[in-house]
């Protein structure tokens, strides 16, 4: 007799995005994980979960320094390290898990780029959130192709998407905050993809809103939105599940 065992990973919220999307560098810097960066693709090989604590004064632990260096520099400078996490001046409002999942192919659905095993990892999320690179000319054309994979592997899984995380943001408008051209375009970018997310979210059976938050998670900019907007998803989720 054989039996196969299969492991499902449960996590609060499941990252969805396209390799070097960056969502290793966003579970870093909301988590502290150790998840690997790098500046290539399929740095994450194996689902990584990591997990937020939310204080009750609207701050989030994160490790040290302001931004997100790659393995090798971080190894070089001797910055990786995980803080103990004890305070006796705050208390905690909620905490809750993100697996960081390696990145989708197009055609993962039909198991391109084992694809059944990574999309296997997420399905059991309370939330999803599609992560994709703000600095690319089209980011809306990589949300769409993330969806369809999700329901061409499972019909309504891409209902559980809640946010989009537009991804280096600072790369979209270069350095010193950007020309007025470069601000004027990623603000149009930004609108574009809201527009696509309230599409996905009034056609085709999506489960709710779906919000896009633009950040940096090298730099860790606009993080506590993301976190202050996902305590609140998976508070909702959580109470959806207790009635």
């Amino acid at each position: 007799m054989t039996i196969e065992l299969e492991l499902k990973l449960l996590a609060d919220i499941g990252l969805v995005g396209f390799p070097n999307a960056g969502k290793s560098t966003i579970l870093r810097a909301l988590t502290n994980s150790k998840a690997q960066v790098a500046p290539y693709a399929f740095t994450t090989l194996n689902p990584q979960v990591g997990m937020v604590r939310l204080w009750d004064d609207g701050t989030f632990d994160h490790g040290p320094g302001t931004f997100i260096e790659d393995d090798r520099q971080a190894t070089s400078s001797g910055i990786i390290s995980t803080a103990s996490i004890v305070d006796p001046f705050r208390t905690e409002a909620i905490r809750f898990t993100i697996a960081d999942n390696p990145g989708l192919l197009a055609g993962a659905s039909e198991n391109v780029g084992l694809g059944h095993s990574f999309l296997r990892s997420i399905e059991r999320s309370l939330a999803l959130v599609y992560v994709v690179d703000f600095s690319k000319d089209e980011p809306w054309d990589d949300v769409e192709v993330l969806r369809m994979e999700l329901e061409a592997y499972k019909e309504g899984l891409s209902s559980k998407a809640r946010l989009i995380i537009a991804n280096k943001a600072d790369l979209a408008v270069g350095e010193n905050g950007g020309s007025e051209d470069e601000v004027r375009t990623a603000k149009a970018k930004l609108q574009r993809l809201e527009t696509a997310a309230a599409y996905m979210a009034n056609s085709g059976g999506e489960g709710g809103e779906i919000q896009v938050i633009a950040v940096s998670g090298k730099y860790r900019q606009n993080l506590d939105k993301v976190v202050r907007t996902l305590a609140s998803i998976v508070d909702g989720e959580r109470g959806a599940g207790q009635v």
